[in-house]
């Protein structure tokens, strides 16, 4: 196990292991403390209100405590913060974006008709006009039908508080929900003024993928697979956490309004029937009826979880949208999550903390419960945190899962179709040709669990979202899909087939690992805005891919920095291909920073990123793997793919928040390595070096 491995441990308190010392059986009261201890530094102030997201301890004890803010019941998009505390409790530093805490009126002076308008104006989905029915559908991509386009693109809308660099702004989130022009689905979150509708920011909620793919050949490798109920084997990992592999039977979740299926249209032909119901909440107000799939598990391909609706924001949401947003009650208080105060309890799995409130009056203030709900019942953890107002879940998964206890719910969690359990009776799976089936499923099971093994044995990580819990995996996604997508909200990842003429299946193992990155970094909402936090994120799957490659080191797939090398049939169009060593090799990419790079698409925006990753571990210049520029002709000596890998994941888990940059991205990097290797250590300065070179000072 490496430095990292040894340094990040996860954490799970005993209440009654040190009675002498009540504060340590709550870690909440200890992060409130340090809140208030320096509100200057925190931007702690009456009015907010903070949720518990994950905690990291390290080795000598210290603590960084990652939290989401909230202002008057209403979230902070961008206010999120980490908070770096000594063993004792002590604050040492914090990482935020923003510079002052939020003080500003509720109430909105823009219409929210008006808000929608503004929203409709500034994305790439178009609403429809009227159809004589009453029903407003989605612009239809080239060649689609537009009858299967008829869905609503008004996915939900909710007040937030918008995090400026200078002050903070009341905004609506408008989600559009559609389809792009090339047939990739889209659901975009557009922020709102709401007093003269300026559009503040926007973020596409999917993650996709154009290719960082091979082909089905990594030669015979070992699969861990468990004995089916069907008779034989199937693609299901007992050793990490239940990760099993499905064949969608080229059809599409529901919730993906216009993914092709193969005999039919989108969702399978019918698409599946709407939830008449709509969206639970499990607070209260709810009959619990619905068909488990859809209650509060978010729309396909989502970022991170999202809040559940009191039944007074109902008027917000459209029946049959699986994830709804209301403006809710401006001024609400949040409620707690429900904690007994004894026994063992993992932490980091949204708790809240008043900002005006002490944490042990949760009972009272915050809707604490004793006891603790049942363990049928969600509260919180990787992709399916509990919502704000302390509701979790509680609707049956589909095909008997664990509704998110001891494991993911590997039965079908996107309702696709058909989708069904890949199963061999001799437990050989696949012939290297992808005319069988099984062969692209066993190279998505086995890119998959060399990720798991990548993030475990390098960095001590127990599973991409920390938990343990193993995600679903499905191959064969919808009819001619040119894409692979991760979804950290349902912990899924899904796998097209490509076009079946010039662009094969993704499933080489550095497509998979980069998926399963998402999944990594989105667990703890890091890199989930748009512009340069987004371009970080994909480079940071683009890094996490590279490294999965390496650490496997199949003589079939020989490792490189070059991402998507044998994904076309004829690669020199390097449309699907990214270069690390000199990113504008791709003919799209910059090789350097500047303002505009945010402005570029993610994958993009993201060469700076992989640009500078390739100059920390090989350095400038001739390498095995290429020939490396500097922005400003100066030399870097690489410190290698072990010290790269190691800061890169600390930064990424320790100090990137949802809005980090590049700017942000260099120095939380810096203190990783300086965390790591000492503060004048070669590793600290070559980090510091590596950024000058791509024009990052």
């Amino acid at each position: 196990m490496g430095l990292v491995g040894s340094l990040v441990t996860a954490i799970a308190i005993n209440a009654s292991a040190n009675p002498d010392d009540p504060r340590g059986s709550d870690i909440r009261l200890l992060a409130y403390e340090a809140l208030k201890s320096d509100p200057a530094q925190t931007h702690d102030a009456r009015g907010q209100t903070f949720r518990t997201r994950a905690i990291q301890q390290d080795a000598n004890g210290d603590r960084h405590i990652r939290m989401d803010r909230y202002y008057q019941g209403l979230p902070v998009i961008g206010g999120d913060l980490v908070l770096h505390m000594t063993k004792d409790g002590r604050l040492k530093s914090t990482s935020q974006t923003i510079s002052s805490a939020p003080d500003l009126d509720t109430h909105p002076t823009l219409s929210a008709e008006d808000a929608w308008k503004s929203a409709f104006k500034h994305t790439p989905v178009r609403e429809r006009a009227t159809d004589g029915k009453g029903k407003k559908g989605l612009a239809a991509g080239p060649g689609k039908n537009s009858a299967r386009a008829a869905r609503d693109a008004r996915a939900g809308s909710r007040l937030v508080v918008w995090a400026g660099k200078k002050r903070s702004q009341l905004a609506y989130e408008n989600v559009i929900r559609g389809v792009r022009a090339d047939g990739t689905p889209a659901e975009v979150h557009t922020y709102v003024e709401a007093e003269n509708g300026f559009i503040l920011g926007t973020r596409d909620r999917y993650l996709q993928e154009k290719g960082t793919g091979k082909t089905l050949f990594s030669g015979q490798v070992e699969l861990e697979t468990t004995p089916s109920r069907q008779g034989g084997f199937e693609l299901k990992d007992g050793t990490r956490g239940g990760m099993t592999t499905l064949d969608a039977k080229n059809q599409c979740a529901p919730e993906d309004p216009e993914c092709q299926s193969a005999g039919g249209g989108p969702g399978g032909g019918t698409g599946g029937p709407d939830d008449a119901s709509g969206p639970q909440d499990p607070s209260g107000g709810g009959d619990g009826s619905g068909d488990g799939r859809n209650g509060n598990q978010g729309a396909a391909f989502g970022i991170g979880p999202l809040p559940a609706l009191r039944a007074a924001s109902a008027a917000y949401c459209l029946s049959g949208v699986p994830v709804c947003y209301g403006a809710g009650e401006p001024g609400r208080r949040l409620a707690g999550i429900p904690y007994s105060g004894a026994g063992t309890r993992s932490l980091g799995e949204g708790d809240d903390l008043g900002g005006d409130t002490p944490p042990e009056d949760a009972d009272e203030d915050q809707g604490g419960q004793y006891p603790p709900q049942s363990a049928g019942d969600d509260q919180g953890g990787a992709g399916s945190a509990s919502p704000p107002d302390g509701g979790g879940s509680t609707a049956p998964p589909p095909d008997g899962g664990d509704n998110g206890q001891g494991g993911g719910d590997n039965g079908n969690p996107l309702g696709v179709p058909g989708a069904a359990a890949v199963v061999n009776q001799d437990n050989t799976f696949g012939t290297g040709d992808d005319a069988d089936r099984s062969t692209a499923a066993a190279d998505v099971h086995f890119g998959a669990s060399q990720a798991w093994d990548f993030f475990q044995k390098q960095f001590g990580r127990d599973g991409f979202g920390g938990d343990g819990r193993g995600p679903t995996l499905y191959s064969h996604y919808g009819d001619g899909v040119v894409n692979a997508f991760a979804d950290p909200q349902n912990f899924v990842a899904v796998f097209g087939d490509g076009d079946g003429r010039n662009v094969k299946p993704l499933a080489e193992l550095d497509v998979v690992a980069h998926e399963m990155g998402h999944l990594v970094t989105l667990s703890n909402n890091a890199l989930s805005e748009q512009g340069e936090p987004s371009a970080l994120n994909e480079s940071t799957s683009d890094i996490f891919g590279t490294m999965t490659e390496f650490f496997t080191n199949n003589p079939k797939d020989p490792p490189d920095f070059t991402l998507g090398e044998s994904l076309e049939a004829d690669g020199r169009q390097k449309q699907l291909q990214r270069f690390m060593d000199r990113p504008s090799k791709d003919g799209n990419s910059p090789d350097c920073f500047s303002p505009g790079v945010g402005q570029l698409g993610p994958h993009s925006g993201g060469g700076v990123s992989n640009h500078f990753f390739f100059l920390l571990a090989n350095g400038s210049g001739k390498s095995k793997f290429g020939d490396s520029p500097t922005c400003d002709n100066s030399q870097v000596k690489g410190v290698g793919n072990d010290a790269a890998e190691k800061i890169w994941f600390r930064a990424v888990t320790t100090y990137f928040t949802s809005n980090t940059g590049f700017q942000d991205a260099r120095k939380g990097s810096v203190q990783a390595a300086a965390d790591l290797f000492g503060k004048d250590s070669t590793e600290a300065r070559t980090v510091a070096a590596a950024w000058n070179a791509v024009n990052v000072k």
